[in-house]
């Protein structure tokens, strides 16, 4: 199979096969981080309540960084 090319008349086959890949493997590593998460979940827990307990006086830095700064970081 041949990625990116579909033809000269695209075969809908190759893309289902990708997409199907696709699906698979995002499913597969969502189910790895939820497992994570339901393990580590203490352990996140104690280190998110340390990272923002210098932050506690000040809301709206709280506020930005979690509605801000965070997407921003991970999804980069």
């Amino acid at each position: 199979m041949c990625f990116r090319y579909y033809g000269e008349h695209p075969k809908w086959s190759n893309w289902a096969i990708q997409l199907g890949e696709f699906m698979f493997l995002t499913v597969l590593i969502k189910l790895a981080l939820f497992i994570f998460e339901v393990y580590m979940r203490e352990y996140l827990d104690y280190v998110g309540y340390e990272l923002f307990k210098q932050a506690n006086p000040y809301p709206k830095l709280k506020l930005v960084f979690v509605m801000v700064a965070a997407p921003f970081l991970l999804n980069s």
